[in-house]
């Protein structure tokens, strides 16, 4: 993941003031990069707690109870343990 500061100069590259210092920017043009950065770096954590839902979702699917039984359907640690590889792009 990208540190805000590594955000913030993006930001600013992309805003055309790659050359300024922040203490160089008017209000208004600081605020809006800071919001943008902000946005982004915000987007990160989503898109880690997206991967992180469907992980839960995925390995959940090992531990559903099925209505007329009593009993969990259990996938092997293998199963169980290669989900979480391909969730996290080792396989």
């Amino acid at each position: 993941m990208k540190t805000t500061n590594e955000i913030f100069k993006e930001v600013l590259i992309d805003l055309g003031f790659a050359d300024h210092k922040p203490s160089e920017l008017s209000n208004s043009d600081y605020w809006m990069a800071t919001e943008k950065a902000m946005e982004l770096y915000a987007e990160q954590f989503k898109i880690k707690a997206d991967k992180w839902d469907k992980l839960d979702s995925d390995i959940g699917k090992y531990y559903e109870i099925e209505e007329d039984s009593m009993e969990e359907e259990e996938g092997s640690l293998l199963e169980i343990g290669e989900t979480a590889c391909i969730a996290f792009g080792y396989l």
